[in-house]
């Protein structure tokens, strides 16, 4: 009874902070429940497995999730169908993007094999099946055929926007958007990295501010359109971009 009360009450409250976003009613309930899934399996998982260094309730809704959520309306805005998720960890922020937005298709990216084992199973155990997690480094996949072709690259990865430019940019069509969850302390990492942006097809267009809760620190999503075509040699061999950004 006591387990049965703690989940009731857990979802009560991501259920009153998914009142934010625009939901009819059968979405809210089924999306709490479901992020209350994601976030149950993914604290028993994290026990096995270090996935994440703080895997509480509260850590879990508004550092990862929510924060996570900050792209729907522009998600929505822009009618976004294709999604490509780049150093997606234990799937954030796709899948709580994707709880959200059925219509979504999500391609999740992680190089390190536990992590997408972990996005497998819990794949399975959420019925998403508009999401494909792959184990790969984002260089080598950008010479697959899903090059230039997805309406959104995300990345909450912990990298200068060069690097991320160089990485992301490619999987873009001519439209698209690539969003990188930010601090706020980032106009310098951003003048440094306009020759990458541009030299890869991009432009950057706005960076919106948000606070998950008052008390949280001020987060920025740098939004970079892709303006043009990335040259064939973008992105260069995996690891390059890292030891040596394009400036």
């Amino acid at each position: 009874m006591k387990n049965q009360a703690d989940k009731a009450k857990k979802i009560e409250i991501i259920t009153a902070e998914l009142g934010r976003f625009t939901l009819s009613p059968d979405q809210l309930k089924k999306s709490a429940h479901a992020l209350y899934d994601f976030y149950s399996f993914l604290d028993e998982y994290n026990r096995k497995v270090n996935l994440v260094a703080d895997s509480s309730f509260e850590e879990f809704l508004y550092r990862h999730v929510l924060d996570s959520l900050s792209v729907i309306e522009l998600i929505k805005s822009r009618n976004i169908r294709r999604i490509i998720d780049i150093g997606s960890g234990a799937g954030l922020p796709g899948i709580p993007i994707c709880i959200l937005c059925s219509d979504v298709r999500l391609l999740s990216v992680e190089s390190i094999r536990k992590k997408t084992t972990f996005q497998e199973e819990l794949l399975k155990r959420l019925h998403l099946d508009g999401v494909t997690a792959v184990n790969m480094r984002a260089e080598a996949l950008a010479a697959s055929d899903i090059r230039e072709s997805a309406d959104m690259v995300v990345t909450r990865a912990v990298a200068d926007s060069s690097v991320l430019a160089e990485i992301a940019l490619p999987f873009l069509k001519i439209g698209g958007i690539a969003v990188f969850y930010k601090g706020t302390n980032i106009s310098t990492e951003l003048s440094t990295a306009k020759k990458a942006i541009s030299v890869c097809g991009g432009k950057l267009t706005s960076i919106n501010t948000y606070k998950i809760r008052e008390i949280d620190p001020e987060r920025s999503l740098v939004i970079i359109e892709k303006v043009k075509p990335t040259p064939k040699k973008y992105p260069r061999e995996v690891g390059v971009a890292f030891k040596n950004p394009i400036l």
